[in-house]
């Protein structure tokens, strides 16, 4: 695979996992009945106008309602670092990266459980 290539690979998969992440935290409840992915995808494209991935990340938690997501700090700074590419990818091909993170939203959600599972045994 050629380097470029990998690198677009890197930042879909890192993008996808941090939407993923945001869109698990969206309460659901207070926005009502409109379709889920047409509001997650108009609220990303939105935000996608930021001039950094750090922008972009608190224009999308502000326009969905969610105070702060918390990631790996290392993936933000891997976008961060390739901020041509990731914004690229953000404003031209928002669909496509939404619904990357939607495939993994079940996995997020199921890891998440699992982790508050074992605090509670933890504490318990």
């Amino acid at each position: 695979m050629e380097e470029n290539e990998r690198l677009q690979k890197e930042v879909e998969a890192k993008l996808a996992y941090i939407l993923g992440n945001v869109y698990i935290r969206i309460p659901w409840k207070k926005i009502g009945g409109s379709n889920a992915h047409t509001f997650f995808i108009e609220r990303v494209r939105e935000a996608a106008s930021a001039v950094n991935v750090k922008q972009f990340m608190e224009s999308l938690e502000k326009n969905v309602g969610v105070p702060m997501v918390v990631v790996e700090s290392e993936y933000l700074d891997f976008l961060e670092d390739n901020r041509r590419a990731a914004l690229n990818v953000l404003r031209k091909e928002t669909n496509y990266i939404v619904l990357l993170a939607l495939e993994n939203v079940d996995k997020l959600k199921e890891s998440r459980k699992l982790a508050e599972k074992g605090q509670a045994t933890l504490n318990g």
